[in-house]
């Protein structure tokens, strides 16, 4: 794959390789050589309803030494957090990444060096009224940049 015309690699899908504290092996086993041979910089996926950003993660382990060419490993975010109430993290979530239980979104943006991934808490108020937004801007619960030179060498 050529990075100066594809800066990002973000796989999307619907069940999970990691949510709350755990790897899902089933999903993972088969996917996760995968997706580290190819460079995939994000996995974006819903299923559990949590919201949940890991660190860059192989096997269950906080990678923080860059290859060569300063690739880590996928980031896996999970963005089930509009149906929130059906799921729980009992165990917490995985150290090194950050999670919610709260309502809302999440939004990636991207340029040929930096890719950011924002968590929004949704803005309705839930009870008997329409108590919506109105106007208001949404939460920002949590903000996660990576940051690559271009082009990269792979």
């Amino acid at each position: 794959m050529d990075r100066t015309k594809t800066p990002w690699v973000v796989v999307t899908g619907h069940r999970q390789l990691y949510s709350c504290a755990a790897r899902n092996a089933y999903v993972a086993d088969a996917l996760e050589p995968l997706l580290f041979a190819h460079r995939v910089d994000v996995v974006v996926v819903g299923h559990i309803h949590v919201a949940q950003r890991t660190c860059p993660v192989l096997n269950s382990t906080c990678v923080s030494s860059p290859d060569a060419h300063g690739y880590l490993a996928p980031v896996h975010a999970i963005v089930g957090n509009a149906g929130m109430t059906c799921s729980t993290c009992k165990g917490g979530f995985l150290p090194g990444g950050w999670g919610s239980l709260e309502h809302g979104f999440a939004t990636l943006t991207a340029n040929a060096t930096d890719l950011t991934l924002e968590f929004f808490a949704d803005c309705a108020k839930p009870g008997p009224t329409d108590q919506s937004c109105r106007g208001e801007d949404p939460t920002l619960l949590e903000t996660y940049n990576i940051h690559m030179p271009f082009p990269r060498g792979y």
